[in-house]
């Protein structure tokens, strides 16, 4: 997509989300920072996904769409599967094992918990699955946004049941990526996103300054507000941070109406506060490269460049936890490479579409 066809807000929501999703995965857990930040950083890009979807009109453009996901989803989650995997290989990991052919595919295809593994990656199958559903359902319906909406309010019933049930329907009997609570919550905001994004798009978009920036001053007020409520509702004094702490991967443990009301509050006003802020570089390769910085942020965790305590220890585990200034110093050093890309990229016509497949 051409830059001046891009949309600022979105650009800085996916920067935000990307941000905190390495942020996230290097605080503690059960603390107000951790616990804020997962009730709707995973859930934030399924939602910039519907606000940049758009339906396919015929069976043709379903499956070149089908085409094009598998070109920017597939291609960079083989790369950097196998990337992350390089740890593992290495003579001091003590994790290595003789895997045989079929268990390697198992733990590429289902993501099955074993230790070779970049876990981040949970998430590009699982959207995958999203933005199929997408494609058909919007083909049937005609792109009509009240039917998608109503798809998206059946995905959360799909939830909500399973969690108030206490049931979890997986494919190939693991708990893995295809659990249906993530496939049936991302897939909901994601028709919420596009169910919205031509009313977000007037607002953000409104000639009326004075007007307009009333509207998202208050959308940031109420941005401000949820999470507060968030804070208050994930109280816990049992826990060690004094924090519970919603996540999609727990939803389980949490109040599932909780979650998704505070999610699309947090979600909706924080789209309409990025209005506000000007365009720049810096989130424009952050939103592009998006998918590098998910997939690459663990492998600073696994390597002798980033000295963790974990590494300092002599032990080759995921040194989650480390600190909000570790979260700042891996994003700024992936942002750097980001910027040094997106130069070459500028300049070179075929470099560029050599970046897609790396997910940038």
């Amino acid at each position: 997509m051409a830059e001046t066809k891009r949309l600022g807000y979105v650009d800085w929501l996916k920067a935000i989300g990307i941000f905190l999703i390495v942020l996230g995965h290097c605080l503690p857990a059960y603390t107000l920072p951790r616990t804020v930040i997962y009730a709707f950083h995973v859930p934030l890009f399924a939602f910039a996904g519907g606000l940049l979807s758009k339906p396919a009109k015929t069976i043709k453009e379903c499956f070149l769409k089908v085409l094009g996901l598998l070109k920017r989803m597939g291609i960079p989650y083989l790369i950097w599967f196998l990337v992350s995997c390089v740890p593992y290989m290495l003579p001091e990991c003590p994790f290595k094992t003789d895997y045989s052919f079929s268990e390697l595919v198992e733990i590429f295809f289902l993501l099955n918990g074993r230790p070779m593994w970049n876990a981040a990656l949970w998430f590009i199958p699982c959207y995958f699955v999203v933005n199929l559903l997408f494609v058909f359902l919007s083909y049937l319906t005609k792109g009509n946004k009240l039917l998608m909406l109503s798809c998206g309010f059946v995905s959360f019933l799909g939830i909500i049941k399973l969690v108030l049930s206490e049931k979890t329907i997986n494919f190939f009997k693991y708990q893995n990526i295809f659990s249906m609570h993530n496939v049936f919550l991302l897939f909901g905001f994601f028709c919420l996103g596009y169910a919205l994004k031509d009313i977000i798009k007037y607002i953000a978009e409104w000639k009326q300054k004075p007007h307009k920036n009333y509207l998202l001053y208050i959308a940031l007020g109420v941005f401000i507000t949820s999470i507060i409520v968030c804070a208050l509702v994930n109280r816990d004094e049992t826990r060690p941070g004094g924090y519970y702490g919603m996540s999609v991967l727990n939803l389980r443990y949490n109040d599932i109406y909780v979650y998704i009301l505070m999610a699309t509050l947090i979600l909706i006003s924080l789209t309409l506060a990025c209005a506000l802020l000007p365009k720049n570089t810096v989130t424009l390769v952050m939103s592009q490269g998006s998918f590098f910085i998910m997939a690459t942020h663990y492998l600073f965790f696994r390597s002798k460049f980033h000295t963790s305590p974990s590494y300092k220890a002599g032990k080759w585990e995921a040194s989650m936890h480390l600190g909000m200034r570790e979260g700042v110093y891996i994003t700024v050093i992936l942002v750097a490479i980001l910027l040094i890309l997106y130069l070459f990229r500028k300049r070179f016509k075929w470099f560029s579409k050599m970046l897609t497949y790396f997910g940038i």
